[in-house]
């Protein structure tokens, strides 16, 4: 499985758990410079990776104010719903 959360971000898994992945860029040992993925995090359930996708979100954002704390929440509750599937 393989879900791309948005440009930089994907879930992936395996037979025992989804693994939250960051795409970065980097140069190689050629100096040519290549896309590689990082394991941002490791977690039993997709609902728990999404999650951890969004503290993640919260955590590195620049807001200064609650109100604009609680857009960025509002925002990335609606895209971890349009992810579900609306469920």
């Amino acid at each position: 499985m393989k879900i791309q959360i948005d440009n930089k971000y994907q879930i992936t898994s395996d037979s025992m758990q989804y693994i939250l992945q960051e795409k970065k860029k980097g140069k190689d040992k050629d100096g040519e410079i290549k896309e590689y993925k990082v394991n941002v995090g490791y977690y039993g359930k997709i609902y728990n990776a999404l999650q951890g996708y969004k503290e993640l979100q919260i955590r590195n954002s620049n807001v200064e104010t609650i109100d604009e704390l609680m857009q960025l929440i509002r925002s990335l509750d609606k895209k971890i719903e349009r992810l579900l599937g609306g469920n």
